[in-house]
């Protein structure tokens, strides 16, 4: 399973805001950026004015954990990674250590092929 923290300087443009919760002290955002190939791309951003720690947490659709690091960044700009197999549903979720949800962002993707008939 490969989850895949890229460098902000990446060059993919946002094409969908996905979800945008706010308290008085935290701001979270998450952006599906696209796909490329095999895999999909979102930015996730966080404005933690405190500096205190947070975790952030990936899991699949069937709950499993993919991705999970404490921060405490306190203006948290990553961009992610994450290969087309978790399609289906992805779940984002920004919290602190001791397991207080303060952000849930939840992804899901339908994917349709387009199919055209024509008479010749």
């Amino acid at each position: 399973m490969l989850i895949v923290l890229l460098g902000v300087g990446n060059n993919l443009h946002a094409q969908t805001l996905v979800s945008t919760q706010t308290t008085s002290t935290t701001q979270a955002a998450l952006k599906y950026l696209g796909t490329q190939e095999d895999a999909m791309y979102f930015h996730v951003q966080f404005r933690n004015d405190a500096g205190s720690k947070f975790r952030l947490a990936i899991y699949d659709a069937q709950g499993e954990e993919l991705y999970n690091v404490v921060f405490n960044d306190k203006a948290f700009d990553k961009k992610f990674q994450l290969p087309k197999a978790f399609k289906d549903k992805i779940v984002f979720t920004i919290s602190e250590p001791g397991g207080k949800q303060l952000h849930l962002f939840e992804v899901n993707t339908k994917v349709a092929e387009e199919v055209s008939v024509r008479r010749l």
